[in-house]
């Protein structure tokens, strides 16, 4: 999924999505900020469903996050950690939620001080 950062947009498509896939698909979202317990909890599927969040240009930087949700198998995590790296990309996994995720908060984190350098 990778429509835009709105909670509930992104809660209705998993909604419909969940009452339409079988036990084997992958539910993931590209999210870059919101947490799998707020984007998944409640649905049936729970546990076919991350965050895979990628770095942009994922093109020009393979990096990308998975984010499971608390009930997500692990075997999600691993059929997508494959898939990620088939496709060129160097996945990290996360083995818990953290708000802003790894990245993110890394990226702020050197921004931050590279604006500290600057002033």
């Amino acid at each position: 999924e990778c429509v835009p950062e709105n909670l509930e947009l992104k809660k209705q498509l998993f909604a419909q999505l969940d009452g339409i896939v079988g036990d084997q698909v992958v539910l993931s979202s590209s999210s870059s900020c919101l947490l799998p317990t707020r984007l998944f909890s409640g649905l049936v599927h729970v546990k076919q469903c991350l965050v895979a969040h990628p770095v942009n240009p994922p093109y020009y930087v393979p990096l990308v996050e998975l984010v499971p949700h608390p009930e997500t198998a692990p075997a999600t995590v691993d059929r997508t950690y494959a898939l990620m790296r088939k496709i060129g990309q160097s996945p990290v996994r996360l083995t818990k939620e953290v708000d802003g995720f790894a990245l993110n908060r890394l990226q702020y984190a050197i921004i931050s001080e590279a604006w500290r350098l600057v002033e």
